[in-house]
């Protein structure tokens, strides 16, 4: 006789798929931080754009658990949003350093240099993000890629802007 609940086996393709799925939710600042009441709370600041406040309560998260990898880039996002560049950029490289393939850290660390005005250190970051669940954000980056190598416009805020108008036209997208 069969157990009450079937017995459930994992394929590898499973666990794969698992961890691309969750790789993919990382890709924005609007996934889920936790499901603890402190990273509802910073969810919350940060959809309300209270990204002081979110910023303080990410430190309080990262004093708890040094390692969460998501309340790290919210942190860095957070961080580039209120101006405070220099912090935002040693988030993601602390990132990087551990992850170097992190699309999120590579493409906001470029971000944070363009608005700097480095444009070819930005350029740089950016030839290293790959990410084709993101194909608004993938284009946007080879774009300016792109433009920089043929001698193109070198203003780097302007790069910067268009990079975050892509990453809004990606989560209108992946909304509907």
């Amino acid at each position: 006789m069969a157990g009450f609940f079937p017995k459930r086996t994992f394929s590898r393709r499973d666990m794969l798929m698992a961890l691309a799925g969750r790789m993919r939710q990382d890709a924005t600042p609007a996934s889920l931080t936790g499901r603890d009441p402190l990273a509802r709370t910073i969810d919350r600041l940060i959809a309300r754009e209270d990204f002081e406040h979110a910023a303080d309560k990410l430190r309080e998260l990262l004093n708890q658990s040094p390692d969460h990898v998501q309340a790290r880039r919210k942190l860095g996002y957070c961080l580039l949003r209120t101006g405070r560049h220099q912090e935002a950029e040693e988030a993601f490289a602390r990132i990087l350093n551990k992850h170097p393939r992190d699309p999120f850290a590579l493409l906001y660390q470029g971000v944070t240099m363009a608005q700097c005005d480095r444009l070819s250190e930005a350029v740089a970051v950016w030839r290293r993000y790959f990410n084709t669940d993101q194909p608004v954000i993938q284009r946007a980056v080879n774009l300016q890629v792109a433009l920089f190598d043929s001698g193109g416009p070198k203003d780097g805020r302007e790069a910067a802007e268009h990079i975050l108008q892509a990453v809004t036209d990606q989560q209108t997208l992946n909304q509907d």
